[in-house]
């Protein structure tokens, strides 16, 4: 019984926090969403990558470190609290993408996530180019394009 009120209050709590994400993304023009997915794409790549998680694949990374989303949440919120709202956004692509994989009840808006975020594949070289005439920083853009296992806009 307190195994369903939780796993019920918690599948509520990811869809109301993943639909305020979308509704952001769906205000946000294709340029926008083009640094975002460029940033989530270098962060996938450069920082959880280099350990060996395979955002590529969601649901076999749960299944080899079951609190892995849960460490990633942790980070989040240690962001959020720093003001870093910009990385945490980032990293956020990736919180919800988890949590919609191993969630079936919000697979859909997790599949709606990466329609949106989609919208910025076509500016992702220029948001890019960009960010690093910005910042002097080089985005690693390989692969941005490929959604994640399981969350093509539409099921295959």
């Amino acid at each position: 019984m307190l195994g369903r009120i939780l796993d019920k209050w918690t599948t509520n709590k990811q869809r109301k926090e993943i639909l305020e994400f979308i509704e952001g993304l769906s205000a946000m023009d294709g340029h926008e969403l083009g640094l975002l997915v460029a940033c989530a794409n270098d962060t996938r790549l450069k920082i959880l990558g280099r350990d060996g998680y395979n955002l590529g694949d969601p649901v076999g990374l749960i299944a080899r470190e079951p609190f892995f989303t849960f460490h990633l949440v942790k980070q989040v919120h240690r962001m959020q609290r720093q003001g870093k709202t910009v990385e945490s956004s980032q990293l956020m692509v990736w919180v919800h993408t988890l949590r919609a994989s191993e969630n079936i009840k919000i697979r859909n808006h997790g599949r709606a996530m990466w329609q949106q975020l989609s919208r910025g594949f076509p500016h992702v070289a220029t948001a890019a180019q960009d960010f690093q005439q910005m910042t002097g920083v080089s985005l690693d853009t390989n692969g941005f394009d490929s959604f994640p296992l399981g969350l093509t806009p539409e099921p295959l």
